[in-house]
């Protein structure tokens, strides 16, 4: 639709299966899991490996986004 590359795509996302969809396709991933109490995602995301993972959308600046360009 927008005639990007999936290596020009990010994800951000709170459900971890997107994880694997977004490796799967070749694009960046930010997790931005719930603080909901019983909200397992966190955990999950970290155990695929997520690099990423934000508290807030306030954290998605300029030097988290370099550093996941690069």
């Amino acid at each position: 639709m927008f005639g990007l590359r999936c290596d020009q795509v990010l994800f951000i996302d709170d459900v971890a299966r997107v994880v694997e969809a977004a490796r799967t396709l070749g694009a960046a991933f930010i997790g931005h899991p719930s603080s909901y109490e019983h909200n397992f995602q966190e955990q999950l995301m970290r155990e695929a490996g997520v690099r990423y993972l934000v508290r807030s959308l306030d954290e998605v600046d300029e030097s988290l986004l370099r550093a996941l360009d690069s």
